[in-house]
């Protein structure tokens, strides 16, 4: 029986041998909230594109703003273009 990680991973070795496939790393919500946090540069209890891009980086995204600008479209509720606190609860779950 082939997993579905290892039929992945020899098609991007055969077709994009300069890509690697990276481990699933686990992180808990109470990490996600303390890197989002860390991400809130200017300290206004809000993340705009560019914090959430620098958080998803760190969080090892292959591409961090493209998960940025889904998880605003997934997750601002208000539409104002950013993930305040009453939304950051989406954002972690969005995340996960």
């Amino acid at each position: 029986m082939v997993h579905v990680h290892d039929f992945v991973a020899g098609f991007v070795t055969v077709w994009f041998p300069r890509l690697e496939v990276k481990e699933k790393v686990s992180v808990t919500k109470e990490q996600l909230l303390k890197i989002f946090q860390d991400c809130d540069k200017n300290n206004d209890g809000c993340l705009d594109k560019a914090e959430l891009k620098e958080a998803f980086r760190v969080l090892g995204s292959r591409g961090p703003g493209v998960r940025a600008r889904r998880a605003i479209h997934h997750c601002d509720n208000n539409l104002d273009g950013v993930i305040s606190d009453q939304e950051i609860s989406l954002l972690i779950s969005y995340a996960l």
